[in-house]
């Protein structure tokens, strides 16, 4: 099942994990009024300023939770 979901959004950082020499975990906060959806191991493009940074792509590695919507 593929999903596809419209772009761009904005989210939160809620906690940042050192998981190894070169690798971050984050925990983020999609905002919006419509839920968030993802299956695990699709990916994102982050970008902290759009117009000034470039995008970043991340591996989304938790399944969803619905006790967490829109977190990730």
């Amino acid at each position: 099942m593929a999903v596809v979901t419209r772009a761009p959004f904005r989210a939160v950082v809620l906690s940042r994990r050192e998981l190894g020499p070169s690798v971050s975990g984050f925990r983020l906060r999609v905002l919006g009024p419509e839920p968030y959806v993802w299956i695990a191991g699709q990916y994102l493009s982050l970008s902290i300023d759009a117009e000034r940074q470039p995008w970043v792509p991340f591996s989304i590695a938790s399944a969803p939770d619905a006790a967490r919507a829109n977190e990730l």
